[in-house]
């Protein structure tokens, strides 16, 4: 009897690897993502979660990890003079605008890192963020954008006016020197810095406490060279004797001044270190010298007499109070070759440059 085995076994194979084959085909290739949908709870949006590869959970895992660890930035809430109103923004968002309108765009690169840092700084010192007192210029506010009192700041449409064709090139200045400075504040023991600074020093900044009866450390009298080409660093003003007395007797009642008299009524009493006229007198009275700047809107407080044609010349060397940087010094050591830190410990003595979250503690 002839056996069909050997035929039934090849048959078998056969049918196996058919079988095989069949499943290499329905396996995939690569794993797509997979949605599962999870129930929404009453009212919610339905949420649906996608199972990723490996490769892609680590990445997402180490974008988290990066997201967790950075800081949020932080905010100020600031009073926009100008419009009357409260505005809650970023805190480099602020430094931008404020560069901007305290410093030139064409300065030295370095010279816009240091003014960004000190912006930043004087921003955080007032802040209620960091323990400061915040701007008595509105209820709730920690800055002010009203130069006199606070910080300039110029919004798009007034740099857009005043920059015209050279806008973008000015503004991308100003936002790459907040950029390479994010972050980063003058600290003295632990806390920012009140970072005052003005336009032209006149030769050497003036200490702070004779300027505000304030002391700082970190606010004293430094050289400030390399101003002599600034268009501000001198200027001078001539008043007739009759119209100098006239405002000099509103402004102080009691002086008696009399324009034929001024010569002798007129005297410089007493200076500061760094020049800067400290008192003098005006006929039966005495005044400083910041009453004097304010009565006739001086230049600074680094001024000089000279009586002729029966009048009165007034020359006043540098521009603003005189405490803290001079814009035009950092521009001259920026050209010099200094490096914003090497500005700003020069300007503000004793400090250190740290980032701001630093300073907050646990």
């Amino acid at each position: 009897m002839k056996s069909w085995a050997p035929l039934g076994l090849l048959a078998g194979l056969l049918a196996l690897l058919l079988w095989l084959g069949g499943q290499g085909a329905a396996a995939p290739v690569a794993a797509a993502p997979q949605a599962s949908a999870v129930p929404a709870a009453s009212g919610q949006p339905e949420r649906v979660f996608v199972r990723l590869s490996a490769g892609t959970e680590r990445e997402r895992a180490e974008a988290q990890a990066e997201e967790a660890d950075a800081e949020p930035e932080m905010e100020l809430a600031v009073y926009l003079a100008q419009e009357d109103r409260l505005s809650v923004m970023g805190l480099e968002d602020f430094v931008r605008h404020a560069v901007a309108g305290e410093m030139p765009a064409s300065f030295a690169p370095e010279a816009l890192k240091a003014q960004a840092v000190a912006a930043r700084s004087y921003a955080l010192w007032k802040s209620t963020l960091f323990g400061g007192g915040g701007c008595s210029q509105r209820a709730g506010a920690d800055v002010c954008t009203d130069s006199g009192h606070c910080m300039a700041y110029a919004d798009e449409s007034s740099l857009r006016q005043s920059w015209g064709e050279d806008y973008q090139e000015n503004w991308a200045a100003v936002c790459r020197a907040v950029e390479e400075t994010e972050g980063l504040v003058c600290a003295y023991d632990g806390e920012p810095i009140q970072a005052l600074f003005h336009a032209v020093s006149g030769g050497r900044t003036e200490d702070a406490v004779a300027v505000f009866q304030n002391a700082l450390p970190y606010l004293t009298s430094v050289e400030s060279q390399g101003e002599e080409g600034s268009a501000e660093y001198r200027a001078e003003l001539f008043f007739s004797g009759a119209e100098l007395a006239q405002r000099l007797n509103a402004a102080f009642p009691g002086a008696g001044l009399d324009p034929a008299k001024l010569p002798q009524q007129l005297e410089l009493l007493s200076r500061t270190d760094s020049g800067r006229v400290e008192e003098l007198r005006l006929g039966a009275r005495t005044a400083t010298g910041r009453q004097l700047r304010q009565a006739l809107g001086l230049n600074s407080t680094n001024f000089s007499l000279s009586f002729e044609d029966g009048g009165v010349r007034i020359q006043t060397l540098g521009y603003g109070h005189g405490v803290g940087m001079s814009q035009v010094g950092a521009n001259a050591m920026a050209q010099e070759g200094a490096d914003f830190a090497q500005i700003l410990t020069h300007y503000y003595q004793g400090v250190s440059i740290v980032p701001a979250a630093s300073l907050l503690g646990d």
